[in-house]
């Protein structure tokens, strides 16, 4: 009898543990794919910005909360996002970089083994700027800066896009209308599209390596390597 009662025992348990486990194992299935596809939305849609009311076209999950169209960091959700979910490596080709949850981004990410180069204008002063640029520095983000062949300024890089973990399978690009700035986001009409498209990846990663080699060949010259080298530039 006593044995009889250990093994009912036994099997009433398992039949109220197994359910349990299993609904566990299906909720983290359901979490999994909620994720993904979370994912796939948010790197496939068009992000646009209306001075003082934040943000639209961003696709949420269910734990976000109603954005503030005042917090910065709030505001660059998109491209923290985009920046946080890096694997492998990132390219950023950007007139300058002003806003410090995007620098601070970025440093995360180069801690965590992503590859990250970063292309940028020359800054024309020694504020702002300049700081977030020696963060990326200090950290061994690559940069490689445009010098215009004017003191006017009559060229600059004005590219605005990020492309993220590219290879033969494909990758992921942002591109917009807006400089990593906090003006962009508070005060301007503004969009930014993130793309998945294989073709509409691969041709912005060619046109970031186009740019990339020219930008350090002409740095090479000598007239750039002393506008760098006074700037505290030079890589």
């Amino acid at each position: 009898m006593p044995q009889i009662n250990r093994k009912s025992l036994l099997i009433t348990g398992a039949l109220l543990i197994i359910p349990i486990y299993l609904f566990k194992y299906y909720r983290q299935l359901k979490r999994d794919y909620e994720e993904k596809l979370l994912f796939s939305k948010r790197h496939n849609c068009v992000v646009t910005y209306r001075p003082r009311k934040g943000f639209f076209g961003w696709p949420l999950d269910c734990d976000s909360k109603k954005c503030s169209p005042n917090n910065v960091e709030e505001l660059y959700q998109p491209l923290l996002y985009f920046i946080r979910t890096a694997q492998h490596s990132l390219d950023v080709c950007v007139m300058h970089i002003t806003v410090n949850c995007l620098v601070s981004e970025l440093v995360k990410a180069k801690r965590r083994g992503v590859q990250i180069r970063a292309l940028l204008n020359l800054p024309t002063n020694k504020g702002c700027i300049q700081q977030q640029v020696k963060v990326l520095n200090d950290e061994g983000i690559e940069c490689q800066f445009f010098v215009s062949a004017s003191a006017e300024l009559e060229a600059i890089m004005h590219h605005k896009f990020m492309v993220k973990d590219y290879c033969d399978e494909g990758g992921y690009v942002c591109t917009g209308s807006m400089n990593f700035s906090v003006s962009s986001v508070l005060h301007n009409y503004e969009f930014f599209v993130f793309m998945s498209t294989p073709q509409v990846v691969e041709a912005f990663k060619k046109n970031f390596e186009e740019c990339w080699k020219n930008v350090r060949i002409d740095n090479e010259g000598l007239i750039n390597r002393t506008i760098l080298d006074q700037a505290q530039l030079a890589t």
